[in-house]
């Protein structure tokens, strides 16, 4: 009897212990070495809450790229709207005019008013990473930013890289070599000449457009190669011995600007001998671009110099301007100088646009979240072809695209869109119907990735020594009246000599020291 009292006693003690051990041990899914460490059950699921997320707010500075913005709240314009909606943020463009840009973010950002994102070009001369007011992106791009990653090109992340750190996301150029020739094939044609591929053959090419009626009208007007003040546009004539006058080169165990290197010497001895020929615009001088543009499309210019994205532009100008001529504008690549065999073309940008995350940004991850969006097939198709439903359609693999309607869209969209890279396929759905333009097109973007000369300055602050004086860069009078004088004979070839002399005790030297020390720290 007694021993019946306390097995029954000793069940009900069980049956309790039990109890209470399924209670302690509901919703845990700790396995039992954690339990018995004595370590918090932890949920995988967030704590339920009935507030809603905040959209992030972000601000982002961008140049209008003259173009007309529609007057309107950011997130009343159609594509603003559409890239908030799919990156899950609430968005406000400010474009500033494009000619005063710098000038303007200067002004802007000295009082006070702060973006979380500026839109800018290299970062040598950028006040903002230069001030230490730009935020470092590794970790968050690590973190945040598969698709950039997979996208991006090393060189192009080598261009924004500062001391090892990202200093912004980059926008990949199409074609890192991205100037070339554009020449009229149907001169050439008529006149039975080949594609130069030597200076020599591109002088004799010059001298046959000038004195051999190309243009069949009887009358010597033709301009065989025109290009524009303060010798723009024409790097691909300096490029034939591998110099241009923003690239950096070694020269010893120094690296020199292109525009001091002897190499330089040889190319401005090739113009003079096209000015006393007649083979080089006698207006480069003073050439601006709207003089310069109508000589190109009104058909009298034989060759000129430009950059490779907007080539099948000026075959459209052309037949626009001058369709009776029947005019044939084609790429060419860039010659080889003679006595010199190294690369040729334009010095290697790989980056157009940049986009920079200032420092007291409260909401970074949102901000390379909505890039690597960008970055993404969907993002791509925006980028290019605008706001689908609206300005395009896709079904499948095929697209249909309103040239009209995007036309509306783009001038929102273009400054804060990063293209990553050539897309040969969606820039084909840009151009249906004009298999002509997208040839050319592919075909300059062919040539570009084939040639180029090493940047080894890419990523590089703007130096100190430049930063005080401007004038020892390629446009600063030291260079462009010395240069500009050998080219129209006022001065001997040897005179380069001297501005080299010079242009080192003004500063110069301390120039070369800088960007050396940088360079031999960096590599």
């Amino acid at each position: 009897m007694k021993f019946g009292k306390m097995t029954a006693m000793l069940a009900i003690i069980l049956v309790l212990l039990f109890t209470a051990a399924c209670s302690n041990n509901s919703g845990n899914n700790n396995s039992p070495e954690e339990s018995a460490n004595g370590d918090a059950p932890q949920s995988s699921q967030p704590a339920a809450t009935d507030e809603p997320q905040e959209t992030p707010k972000l601000t982002i500075f961008a140049s209008d790229h003259s173009a007309s913005i529609p007057a309107g709240e950011s997130m009343e314009q159609p594509a603003i709207k559409y890239l908030a909606e799919q990156t899950g943020t609430e968005l406000t463009v400010q474009y500033l005019p494009h000619g005063q840009y710098r000038e303007q973010l200067r002004l802007k950002l000295a009082a006070g008013d702060k973006p979380d994102v500026i839109q800018y070009w290299a970062l040598g001369d950028s006040e903002v990473v230069n001030n230490d007011q730009a935020l470092p992106l590794n970790d968050l791009i690590d973190q945040y930013g598969p698709h950039l990653k997979e996208a991006i090109p090393q060189s192009a992340w080598d261009a924004v890289t500062i001391n090892g750190k990202i200093m912004a996301i980059p926008e990949p150029q199409k074609a890192a070599a991205e100037r070339l020739l554009y020449v009229r094939k149907d001169w050439m044609d008529k006149l039975g000449i080949d594609v130069p591929k030597t200076s020599g053959e591109l002088l004799d090419m010059f001298r046959a457009f000038l004195n051999e009626d190309p243009n069949g009208n009887g009358k010597k007007d033709e301009i065989p190669f025109t290009m524009r003040e303060k010798l723009s546009w024409a790097d691909n004539i300096f490029g034939m011995w591998g110099v241009n006058g923003d690239s950096y080169l070694m020269e010893g165990d120094e690296l020199v600007p292109g525009f001091i290197h002897p190499n330089m010497k040889t190319a401005l001895s090739y113009l003079h001998t096209m000015y006393e020929e007649g083979l080089l615009d006698s207006e480069f001088l003073t050439n601006n671009s709207k003089i310069w543009s109508q000589k190109i499309t009104s058909g009298i210019a034989g060759s000129f110099d430009h950059v490779v994205n907007p080539g099948s532009t000026w075959q459209s100008k052309l037949d626009a301007t001058s369709p009776e001529l029947n005019g044939d504008l084609i790429t060419i690549p860039t010659p080889q100088g003679e006595g010199y065999d190294g690369p040729v073309g334009r010095a290697l940008q790989p980056i157009l646009k940049t986009f920079i995350v200032m420092k007291d940004t409260e909401k970074p991850e949102a901000i390379i979240k909505m890039f690597d969006w960008m970055f993404t097939e969907e993002g791509q198709e925006f980028a290019h072809l605008g706001v689908p439903g609206l300005s395009y359609t896709k079904d499948g693999d095929s697209y249909t695209f309103d040239k009209e309607q995007d036309d509306l869209l783009a001038s929102t969209r273009n400054p804060i869109m990063p293209l990553n890279g050539y897309n040969e396929k969606l820039n084909a759905v840009l151009r249906a119907g004009d298999e002509k333009s997208t040839e050319k097109f592919n075909e300059a973007n062919r040539i570009a990735k084939d040639e180029g000369i090493p940047n080894p300055t890419v990523g590089m602050p703007q130096p100190k020594a430049l930063a005080d004086n401007p004038d020892l860069q390629f446009d600063g009078t030291l260079f462009q009246e010395t240069a500009a004088k050998i080219i129209i004979g006022e001065k001997p070839l040897d005179a380069f000599d001297d501005f080299v002399k010079e242009y080192r005790k003004q500063g110069g030297d301390q120039l070369i020291k800088e960007v050396t020390e940088w360079y031999n720290n960096n590599q």
